[in-house]
């Protein structure tokens, strides 16, 4: 599963609770900085030579009050081995999101050369 394929939560929420597990843990901070948190587990059904055949995964996503979009997804695994598959991992990995809605800027790298077809039309023109 990619956790970071989209920001909107009912849909990341429900993804989730079909592997697993979600738990609400409710509110955390105040103000703007308020976000409502989800716990969520499920595990990886690993057939890979070297690896665990199942592999937990934990982790919360904190959604912003105010926004209603998610504002951060950690998630962590971490397997040890045994037998057969010595192979052992801890890994704890963070996304935050922010600024919805605001100016992206991209600058064209040096020596780029233009796309033949022309730019990609724009959702906010119609074309």
């Amino acid at each position: 599963m990619d956790l970071t394929s989209s920001a909107e939560p009912v849909q990341r929420l429900a993804e989730l609770a079909e592997l697993g597990t979600v738990t609400d843990l409710g509110v955390s901070g105040t103000g703007g900085a308020a976000v409502q948190r989800y716990a969520f587990e499920f595990t990886v059904e690993e057939k890979s030579a070297g690896l665990p055949d199942r592999i937990p995964v934990t982790g919360t996503v904190e959604v912003g009050v105010d926004s209603g979009k998610i504002a951060r997804v950690v998630y962590r695994v971490k397997y040890h081995g045994t037998g057969k598959s010595a192979l052992s991992m801890e890994r704890t990995v963070t996304w935050e999101y922010a600024n919805y809605g605001g100016p992206v800027r991209v600058e064209v790298p040096a020596g780029a050369v233009p796309d033949p077809t022309g730019p990609a039309p724009s959702p906010s023109t119609g074309g």
